[in-house]
């Protein structure tokens, strides 16, 4: 079994993946809905943290050649 703190955020699809296969089977459904749903708003979280780092760049670019 890998170790949870070490995993990659990559891992959080197949964490999910395997969560949404065990909501079909209706298995811990509650827990497994809320989790599921934590990890999607955190893959959406690191979605937008990473387009505000490419803004900050571009921004940072662009008053370097002014």
């Amino acid at each position: 079994m890998t170790d949870p703190i070490q995993q990659c955020p990559a891992d959080a699809d197949v964490i999910a993946a395997r969560l949404k296969e065990y909501l079909g089977a209706d298995y811990f459904a509650g827990a497994i809905k809320n989790v599921y749903a934590l990890i999607n708003h955190i893959a959406f979280l690191e979605k937008q943290v990473a387009n505000l780092k490419d803004t900050i760049a571009r921004m940072q670019k662009g008053n370097a050649n002014d």
